[in-house]
């Protein structure tokens, strides 16, 4: 039973860093999958600023919108590389995002070198398509990553989930196991003292309980094995002094005995004396 006992304890504590560190990873992907939507977000709103900074070129805001977007979009590579904490999504990165980042960079550069980008000059036309061309390509790339991680993610829940059922399934199997020896180690013994009361009961005080622990069953049966040797004690006294008692009777029998001889003796002698009284009285 101890066995068992340690066995679902660790069970548990494994249960549980299992279960936190699953918890943990599916946080930190959903943190990058937050990280990548941000991204998404942010080339949708760089090309929405340059296509702006084309039609309406008058408005002071649309480059500055660009380059913030830009900023955050660089500063969100390296929060990815940082939360990520996976080597294969950190390689993706590398390897995907950031070559395609930098085409979009590139192009972005050389559009606001543009003097004047309006819809009649060809160079702004051509960048803008350029650019709508390579944020397409990263947008897609971006949205493949991601559509990988809830993958990989949703997959690590599935297993994980699937281990932590199987693990609990036998935990309540382990704890069923458990609480079964508990109630036989607490029956057995009951009903072994019970056995031995009903023989006690009966006048059998030969018996004794077998059980030795430390516990209050154990406690029970010790004051059983103290009782008996208690009643056996009594009992020999008592057989001790009832054959007192006995012997005592009989002497007081035999004298009893003896003192109605010599009353019977005397009585018989009196009668000899008083007839020999009345014999005396007649003759004189």
């Amino acid at each position: 039973m101890m066995f068992l006992t340690t066995f679902v304890i660790v069970s548990m504590s494994v249960l549980g860093v299992a279960g936190y560190a699953t918890f943990a990873k599916v946080q930190q992907m959903n943190d990058v999958l937050a990280l990548l939507k941000s991204q998404s977000t942010n080339l949708h709103i760089i090309i929405r600023g340059v296509s702006e900074e084309i039609l309406v070129h008058d408005n002071p805001y649309s480059k500055t919108m660009v380059l913030e977007k830009a900023k955050s979009f660089e500063e969100n590579l390296k929060k990815i590389s940082d939360v990520a904490n996976d080597a294969k999504m950190i390689a993706l990165i590398k390897s995907q995002i950031v070559p395609e980042w930098k085409f979009v960079e590139g192009d972005l550069a050389l559009f606001f070198k543009i003097h004047m980008p309006n819809p009649d000059n060809v160079d702004a036309m051509i960048m803008l398509g350029k650019l709508s061309a390579d944020t397409d390509r990263l947008l897609k790339k971006i949205d493949q990553i991601q559509v990988d991680a809830s993958r990989r993610t949703h997959n690590q829940i599935a297993v994980i989930s699937m281990v932590m059922a199987v693990g609990v399934f036998l935990l309540i199997g382990m704890t069923a196991l458990i609480l079964i020896s508990i109630f036989r180690s607490i029956s057995r013994p009951l009903t072994e003292i019970s056995v031995i009361a009903a023989k006690i009961a009966d006048g059998n005080l030969s018996v004794e309980p077998e059980m030795q622990s430390n516990d209050e069953i154990g406690v029970l049966a010790d004051a059983f094995r103290h009782m008996l040797v208690n009643l056996r004690r009594m009992i020999s006294h008592t057989t001790v002094v009832s054959g007192e008692v006995s012997d005592a009777s009989r002497i007081v029998k035999d004298s009893s005995l003896q003192v109605y001889n010599s009353v019977i003796v005397q009585t018989a002698a009196i009668q000899v004396v008083a007839t020999a009284v009345e014999e005396v009285d007649r003759s004189i």
